[in-house]
């Protein structure tokens, strides 16, 4: 990953890929920068001179830590199943169960920000986590349509059946916050599975409204 540098969203006209931590949003910034040939401020996972937009996680909605937070020309809203975010979510914050409800707050508040509260926004798409895995040709066409790129599906095609985690690991070595050896294991699944067994239903019960 090359860092940009600490560089503010102070310009409202840049498209916003929104995302709650633990979304999916560097698998889909991974394979946009290299669809597009161009980067995502404010870090990037490819050399390019040009940029695409700006990555902004707004996890304590309108704090500001990373600038401005409102009034923009185009965002891109990227959410996921609230279980697997908050089972996510734990394991990269040590694995504190307690800390669950913490979580399922903030997802909660940052979902209504987002996906119901955003009338100051004057264009949004709401994208899947889920959908990118399951019908990746119909959700990245509506990504870079809304984009006002050039579609081109064989290359998409490629680029997305390269972007696995073990190849984009040998590209760009993850670190701990973005990927840990568990995914590579076969344990982040297993464990995932009885994370949803024991809270699952507990958790979507909070989301009702929000999700899907």
């Amino acid at each position: 990953m090359n860092r940009i540098g600490d560089i503010k969203n102070f310009d409202r006209t840049t498209t916003r890929l929104v995302s709650y931590p633990r979304t999916g949003s560097h698998w889909l910034r991974m394979i946009l920068e290299q669809y597009l040939g161009k980067y995502c401020l404010p870090t990037s996972f490819y050399d390019s001179d040009e940029y695409w937009g700006f990555h902004l996680h707004d996890r304590e909605v309108g704090n500001g830590d990373e600038g401005i937070t409102s009034d923009f020309k185009r965002v891109i809203y990227l959410y996921r199943n609230p279980v697997d975010v908050v089972y996510s979510q734990l394991i990269y914050e040590g694995w504190e169960f307690e800390r669950r409800r913490e979580i399922v707050e903030e997802y909660k508040i940052h979902l209504q920000r987002w996906r119901i509260d955003n009338n100051d926004i004057d264009k949004i798409m709401f994208v899947k986590y889920e959908d990118i895995k399951t019908n990746p040709i119909s959700a990245f066409f509506n990504i870079i349509e809304f984009l006002d790129e050039e579609w081109n599906e064989d290359k998409l095609i490629k680029i997305y059946n390269d972007s696995t985690l073990e190849n984009l690991n040998k590209k760009i070595k993850y670190d701990d916050s973005v990927i840990n050896n568990n995914h590579f294991t076969g344990s982040y699944e297993s464990e995932r599975l009885e994370f949803t067994e024991t809270f699952g239903q507990e958790i979507l019960k909070e989301f009702s409204g929000l999700w899907p």
